[in-house]
């Protein structure tokens, strides 16, 4: 039976990475360099897509937005400038997502407006909608985690990978093993959006008042983007609160607290996804976050695996409509961000597979 290593070689193989690899998306190509390849940030190949993140159709669609004229002005209409400040948080999510630079003046603007439009004092980021109002768990996680990644310091992203096992490390089975170091500080109105973040509940209301497992996945991400030296005890505690959650129930099934039905989404991967989650985002939270695999999520992961084309490669299965405006993904064609995170997920779980009690390998299914 072939081992974690071969599995591991098997999904990164020269097919699947080549194209993905491929200068037509310097986004992809960004994140195949830093997160499967382990490049740093001073890598030659890393600074040049980093350069051309800037270049692409998508990144530049969004900042000619913001070069129409009136763009920053204020509205004196409150649905007009709901709608407005809605937008523009998306355009934000987009940048992040795509791995804008941050240092770009037009991204610096623009995660200023999103602190002068959507902050409250407290640090929540709540919605203006006259119906679907209020500080929603889904919105603070996607703000606070945009602004972490469009924040010009620098960042932890995808934490390294251990050999040791949960005992040799000393952490429980699932927590971060992302170490606290040095480092610049936050800008004050991002500390206290963490703070907020790290300590809401779960429950939402348009999920009857039920934990929202799709507001969870979005608070981890954000938890996620937190520079290793300011993730204190709250945040830990956050983390653990939410992973927790996660593994409650069955991924593979999301048969998470609902006040109707599992909503299909669950299962029809794409990228991004905006308030909405899927499997394989969920899975690639918990990578993100450093967490050590748990037996409880062999069925997500098999059915990841099971999604896999006989090229190696992953379809869009959700593209939303903004996304499609800008040219990120286009539904229903193999898609390079949906490969993506199922090779970062695949490799995260068959790395940690070989440190912890052996997990079944995982044989791809050939359609």
């Amino acid at each position: 039976m072939a081992s974690y290593i071969e599995i591991r070689q098997m999904h990164l193989a020269a097919n699947s990475l080549s194209w993905l690899l491929e200068p037509d998306n310097p986004s992809v190509r960004l994140f195949v360099l830093r997160d499967l390849l382990g490049r740093t940030v001073d890598d030659p190949e890393v600074r040049e897509a980093q350069a051309a993140v800037m270049h692409s159709p998508p990144v530049q669609a969004i900042l000619d937005k913001f070069c129409v004229p009136h763009y920053w002005d204020r509205l004196d209409d409150d649905v007009g400038e709901y709608a407005r400040v809605r937008a523009h948080s998306v355009w934000m999510l987009l940048l992040a997502a795509l791995g804008a630079n941050p240092a770009h003046p037009l991204v610096r603007q623009g995660c200023e407006f999103l602190f002068q439009t959507m902050q409250r004092d407290d640090g929540a980021f709540p919605s203006r909608h006259p119906v679907y109002g209020g500080v929603r768990t889904c919105t603070q996680g996607l703000t606070t985690e945009a602004l972490l990644r469009l924040s010009p310091i620098e960042r932890v992203r995808t934490p390294g990978f251990s050999r040791e096992t949960p005992a040799e490390a000393g952490r429980p089975s699932h927590t971060s093993r992302a170490e606290p170091e040095t480092g610049p500080g936050l800008d004050p109105r991002l500390e206290q959006a963490i703070e907020f973040t790290a300590t809401m509940d779960f429950e939402c209301p348009y999920n009857g008042n039920l934990p929202c497992a799709w507001g969870v996945v979005k608070l981890l991400r954000a938890m996620a983007a937190v520079p290793a030296n300011q993730r204190n005890p709250a945040v830990a505690a956050a983390i653990e609160r939410g992973v927790d959650l996660l593994l409650q129930y069955d991924l593979a099934q999301a048969d998470y607290p609902h006040a109707e039905a599992v909503s299909p989404e669950w299962f029809k991967f794409g990228f991004p996804r905006g308030y909405q989650s899927d499997v394989l985002e969920t899975l690639d939270t918990l990578a993100l976050l450093g967490c050590v695999p748990d037996r409880r999520l062999e069925a997500a992961v098999s059915l990841v695996v099971s999604k896999q084309g006989v090229d190696g490669r992953w379809r869009s299965e959700f593209v939303s409509p903004r996304a499609q405006e800008v040219g990120v993904d286009q539904e229903g064609e193999p898609s390079k961000w949906v490969t993506l995170r199922a090779l970062r997920v695949l490799d995260w779980w068959s790395t940690e597979g070989e440190a912890t009690e052996g997990f079944p390998v995982l044989q791809p299914v050939v359609k």
